[in-house]
């Protein structure tokens, strides 16, 4: 059984400005520099009674006084500074904001189980939306999507509804997840799912994914405001579209059909065609049942003409809620500087993803449009189309 939603936007939508933390650093050149690299990022931490792991750690500072969401959510956003002072004239009734994290605050928590007196509040899933209201500040809708791994897209797609709709003018949209935890890593290690010695998408070793933590976030915006604020837009969102299955809460069909039609039914949105994508940005999480589906996903939409594949999660690990707006920030920068990635820690395709491209070191390359999507527990399906303005 299958339920979707799609948009295509009356208004189009740009991305304006994007900030993010992550294994690669601050910000967008840290990113660009990532790509380009094309190198794994985890570390080997050791988290007591569970054993090593290798993470993407950020690098942000730890702070004593709140969630590690939060802390991570405030660095991202701060790299929007310039462009939120140049939408200061923006109404705040013309203002949206939306995000949230996948778990909410399961770090903070884990170290003080009975709250350590912090409000419900900053507790739950929905706070980082109702932090990013307030620092905008926006009085328009404001708006949290919990869908697991696919938090950040579901986010994203919630801010462009709004701006194509002619809701707002603009919208600021951000996703944060912090899960370099000894019981969370533990309870995936004995689903089966996490690796221990690193994360390799694609790859005949693949075992399993690498945990990582970030966040990202972005302001989008209607080509009147970009003009009327002189703002340089990054990216367009083409199309988007979300879908729910009912296979199974951890794993999706062996065949990735859901995959497919969610990917075919939005090319049909967009009016565009398979050769009209340059590159896909998968979830390759590097378990071999996922990346076994996704590669059967790719085979059927692309049949022989697969263009080139990348996952970021080998290099910086699976943000969880996060991880879709890290990729976001990829694909913004493939789009900016003709990046066509490499998939850090990739060598040989797995026997069940064979005739697929995946790259093992970075090209320079004109790419004018991406194909995203994020697969999360539960069926949380997502996907859209990014294009170079």
């Amino acid at each position: 059984m299958m339920s979707d939603a799609s948009r295509i936007a009356a208004i189009p939508v740009y991305i304006v400005a994007a900030g993010s933390v992550s294994a690669w650093g601050h910000g967008r050149e840290a990113v660009a520099d990532g790509l380009r690299a094309g190198v794994s990022r985890l570390v080997r931490e050791d988290f007591g009674p569970a054993g090593q792991f290798h993470v993407g750690r950020s690098g942000v500072e730890r702070r004593d006084d709140e969630d590690r969401t939060r802390t991570l959510l405030r660095a991202a956003f701060g790299q929007l500074a310039p462009t939120v002072e140049k939408l200061r004239a923006v109404p705040q009734d013309r203002r949206a904001a939306t995000g949230a994290s996948s778990k909410g605050a399961f770090e903070w928590l884990s170290r003080h189980p009975d709250g350590g007196g912090l409000p419900m509040a900053d507790l739950t899933p929905d706070a980082p939306c109702r932090w990013l209201a307030r620092d905008w500040p926006s009085a328009g809708p404001v708006t949290a999507r919990v869908a697991a791994c696919s938090t950040a897209l579901h986010n994203l797609f919630a801010a462009a509804d709004y701006v194509s709709q002619g809701i707002v003018d603009t919208a600021l949209t951000g996703s944060t997840d912090a899960s370099l935890v000894q019981l969370y890593l533990a309870s995936f290690l004995r689903l089966g799912a996490l690796s221990r010695d690193g994360c390799f998408p694609y790859d005949a070793r693949h075992a399993g994914f690498a945990a990582g933590e970030g966040a990202a976030v972005f302001i989008l915006a209607n080509e009147k405001t970009i003009e009327g604020e002189d703002l340089d837009p990054l990216a367009r969102i083409v199309a988007w579209r979300t879908s729910a299955d009912s296979w199974h809460t951890t794993s999706l069909r062996s065949d990735g059909r859901q995959v497919t039609l969610l990917v075919e039914r939005l090319l049909a949105d967009a009016g565009l065609q398979p050769s009209d994508i340059d590159l896909v940005s998968t979830h390759g999480t590097g378990t071999a049942q996922g990346d076994s589906a996704e590669a059967e996903a790719l085979r059927s939409i692309f049949a022989d003409r697969t263009p080139p594949v990348f996952s970021v999660k080998g290099a910086v690990g699976h943000l969880m809620g996060a991880s879709g707006g890290i990729e976001v920030a990829a694909c913004i920068e493939c789009l900016s500087h003709g990046i066509v990635p490499a998939t850090a820690g990739f060598e040989t395709l797995a026997h069940d993803c064979q005739r697929i491209s995946v790259h093992r070191r970075s090209l320079r390359r004109p790419v004018r449009r991406i194909l995203k999507w994020t697969l999360g527990f539960g069926g949380h399906l997502s996907a859209c189309i990014l294009e170079r303005p």
